[in-house]
């Protein structure tokens, strides 16, 4: 009698490759309409960011912090040349021609390490940037950006998965990066926080491979190399030390090992990153007696308080409070277009409760949680201490930016996964929640691309009008026929990955299925042994 062969059962919809493959189309096109519609230097800092991508290309000169000035050609582009028609522009050997040298303004960039910019500077190289229109590189830079961060949505995927073992809150973790459009803006633009905020999320994930049970040495050194290169592109990497150093201390360990051995992993870890990046800061606190000088310290003067007046801890937490959640949420172009504080605030508050109320309840998630939480946590004490040592120096507080966060991205998307997972139960209402996210999170994303629309083309009025589009279409580097294929394939692709998305979360996993699953979970238990 022939046997009967059994037919493989069929991942769930949330678990298949094809599924992320779409979530990660809508992102990376989401990305470009930003970076179509966002004005040229309308995002924070962005002709510094530029400014010093092409220093490092044509000069090969890193100053020190305070001390690098603008080319003049390339302030030209913005105060010369930015107002006109995009087939009017010059290219940046003609404008260089004309106007060689450098212009008094200072670009603080050089506060930074330079690995963003290095690797800014040979994308110049190779596509001959001289040659091109000025608005052209920008837009080349724009996309190199936009290239580094895709692999996000599979980060933040595979991060959850291993920490929770759920494809749909994997999933569901992944489409609510569609929740931060002041990411995706960022992001999008010219800026080192697109490096900074893939090796945060690499960091972040390897640490949490480690922390439940990929625990060889090639794991240490993994995580080390991650947050080595991580330390070597912006100083807000500082706070992934203590969190890399608590996790591979204080981690639960599968085959367990004594403090010695804790010790050497943690040992090991240091010195890697040390090499590959922690340098830099050893060097800054030598020269220059601080583990990040400012760049512009030398335009932002101490101040003498009056005789009885000082710092006001009520002011600084009500301007800490809604410059941080504006800026996290949504404040687009050079922060001037902000989302509604209700929704901000909501967001913010609601997050918030629900971490502190479920994130680190007792359970088998607690130590795991608790050193993720480190991060985003270890990032808000340093922000806080930084800014209050500022204001009490200037008397001002700034230097308060809610992307400050995204580099701990993917740590507060698992916390929150871990928090949601356990504040609803009941199926019905984790259906209804999964469906709100899949609408409410690309909803929140259009929310802030037709804020950005309208205050930079339409003077924030409701209504459009054929002046606005006009002006988007012909100061754009790209023009009217690339706006509108983006524009189409955004539409389409963000569509149909709601609609998959919908399905993947409403879908009933079979008996077969949670088979599959299950041995997936097992299978992955003996890979961390």
């Amino acid at each position: 009698m022939a046997s009967e062969v059994a037919r493989p059962a069929k991942r769930p919809l949330a678990d298949r490759a094809s599924t992320m493959w779409l979530v990660t189309a809508a992102f990376g096109l989401v990305l470009v309409f930003w970076a179509v519609l966002t004005p040229l230097y309308g995002a924070p800092d962005e002709i510094a960011h530029v400014d010093s991508a092409i220093r490092v290309a044509q000069v090969h000169t890193w100053p020190a912090p305070g001390e690098a000035h603008y080319l003049s050609g390339v302030t030209y582009t913005k105060f010369g040349e930015l107002q006109l028609r995009n087939d009017q522009r010059s290219t940046f050997a003609e404008i260089f021609a004309d106007r060689p040298g450098i212009s008094p303004g200072i670009d603080q960039m050089t506060q930074h390490p330079p690995l963003f910019y290095l690797m800014a500077a040979v994308v110049l190289k190779l596509v001959h940037f001289m040659d091109l229109r000025w608005d052209i590189v920008v837009m080349i830079l724009r996309y190199f950006d936009i290239l580094l961060v895709l692999p996000l949505p599979w980060l933040v995927f595979a991060s959850v998965k291993r920490a929770l073992k759920s494809p749909k809150i994997a999933l569901l973790g992944a489409v609510s990066l569609f929740f931060v459009p002041q990411l995706q803006q960022i992001v999008s633009a010219v800026s080192n926080d697109s490096l900074a905020v893939l090796l945060g999320a690499v960091t972040a994930w390897l640490m949490i491979r480690f922390l439940t049970g990929a625990q060889r040495v090639r794991d240490v050194v993994f995580v080390s190399i991650a947050l080595g290169l991580f330390l070597l592109t912006k100083g807000t990497a500082v706070p992934a030390v203590p969190f890399v150093a608590l996790g591979l201390l204080f981690a639960r360990r599968v085959v367990p090992v004594g403090w010695g051995r804790r010790i050497l992993d943690t040992l090991l870890g240091g010195a890697v990153a040390g090499v590959i990046g922690g340098w830099w800061f050893v060097r800054n606190i030598v020269l220059y007696h601080d583990i990040q000088p400012s760049g512009l310290a030398g335009q932002r003067p101490t101040i003498t308080w009056p005789e009885g007046e000082g710092r006001d801890l009520g002011n600084y937490m009500q301007a800490f409070w809604d410059t941080v959640t504006g800026s996290f949420w949504g404040r687009f172009g050079g922060l001037q277009y902000p989302m509604t504080p209700y929704l901000t605030d909501l967001l913010t508050a609601v997050s918030l409760l629900v971490v502190a109320a479920f994130a680190f309840r007792r359970g088998a998630f607690r130590r795991d949680a608790l050193l993720i939480a480190s991060f985003p946590v270890v990032t808000l004490l340093l922000l806080i201490a930084n800014t209050w040592r500022v204001y009490g120096r200037t008397a001002l507080v700034y230097g308060v930016q809610g992307r400050y966060f995204y580099i701990a991205i993917v740590a507060l998307i698992v916390i929150s996964a871990i928090a949601w997972s356990r504040a609803v139960v009941e199926p019905k209402t984790k259906l209804l929640a999964a469906r709100a996210v899949v609408i409410g999170a690309p909803a929140v994303t259009v929310y802030g691309l037709s804020l950005e629309y309208r205050g930079a083309y339409e003077k924030l009025h409701l209504a459009f009008h054929p002046d606005g589009a006009y002006t988007w279409a012909y100061s754009s580097a790209v023009g009217p026929h690339w706006i509108a294929l983006v524009v189409a394939l955004t539409a389409v692709v963000g569509l149909v990955a709601v609609i998959w998305c919908f399905r993947a979360v409403s879908q009933r996993v079979l008996p077969e299925e949670s088979g599959l699953v299950r041995e997936a979970v097992l299978a992955n238990e003996g890979n961390r042994r």
